[in-house]
Parts: structure tokens; sequence; C-alpha cells
């Protein structure tokens, strides 16, 4: 019989976790230590102590990791903006050019995302 290793990338507060809950399902520890060392609820002990017990140690990485979030905007619209910005409105603030967007292009983000994206974009 072959055994499968799995690789798993984690972050420090995810190792932590890790070991903590490991040493949980051993028996090593008590929940309210693992409470008072996670600086976790005793439900939330409970609930990472089972999710290992039953997936393993992948169970403690975020099951966000990798997503884009929903509210994203994408690339294209931000390359566009990025494109008006540096030819047609050059001369405009970002508050005026947020309602230019809005105006003529039908695109409305908000103006702390413009001016954020474009200061990065130089």
């Amino acid at each position: 019989m072959t055994t499968r290793e799995e690789i798993y990338h984690m972050t420090a507060k995810e190792m932590a976790r890790l070991k903590v809950a490991e040493r949980l399902v051993e028996g090593e520890i008590k929940i309210k230590e693992a409470a008072g060392i996670l600086m976790l609820s005793t439900r939330q002990v409970i609930r990472i102590k089972e999710r290992v017990r039953k997936f393993g140690p992948g169970a403690v990485i975020h099951g966000n990791r990798d997503r884009k979030p929903a509210n994203a905007t994408e690339v294209k619209v931000k390359d566009l903006v990025t494109e008006l910005k540096r030819e047609k409105y050059k001369s405009t603030n970002f508050s005026h050019f947020t309602e230019l967007l809005k105006e003529k292009k039908r695109i409305a983000l908000s103006r702390l995302l413009y001016t954020g994206y474009l200061r990065v974009q130089g």
C-alpha cells in the first residue's frame, strides 16, 4: 500500500493552530488550555479540533485562501481607468475624474479606489 504525502503552505498562525489542535487530539492538553494559548473561545477550539481530526492538517488553512474577492475590480477596468486618467483626463483631480467616469463611461467605483490604484500605477 502506498501512502500519499501532502504538502501544506501555512502561515505562522495556522501552524500554531495545527500544533495546538494535534496536542488536543492526542490528549496532551485540555480545551481550556488550548483556548488560552490560541486566544480563542472554547467553542472555536472545539471546532478546530474536530476539523483537524476529521480532515487532517489542511483543516486549519483558511478557506478563502487564493480566492479572488467578490468585490474585486476587474483588471481590464483598472487598465481602462489608468489609460483614461493618463491620456484623456490627466488635468482633472480624482473627485472630478470619478464624476466624469460615472457620467461618460458608466464606470461607478469609489474615488478612494481610483486614488489608491492610480497612485500605485504612477
